[in-house]
């Protein structure tokens, strides 16, 4: 990805006083995408999660708690 896309959506990202922590971006099989249509379909799916809301329910494994 060019240096003004990566600058547009870091951008985008961090727009309304959002920080970023953490995002990946995978193409998946499609090895024909633009970066044009990898920006926005990322911009696309970011706004959606927006908009429904975001949960504060990270991810858990459901097994017990163990020391060592």
């Amino acid at each position: 990805m060019s240096a003004s896309r990566m600058e547009g959506l870091h951008s985008f990202l961090n727009e309304e006083g959002r920080e970023l922590v953490n995002i990946k971006f995978f193409p998946g099989t499609a090895r024909g995408l633009t970066m044009d249509q990898i920006e926005e379909e990322a911009k696309g799916a970011i706004k959606r999660a927006f908009k429904a809301g975001l949960p504060d329910n990270p991810p858990v494994s459901g097994l017990e708690k163990a020391s060592f």
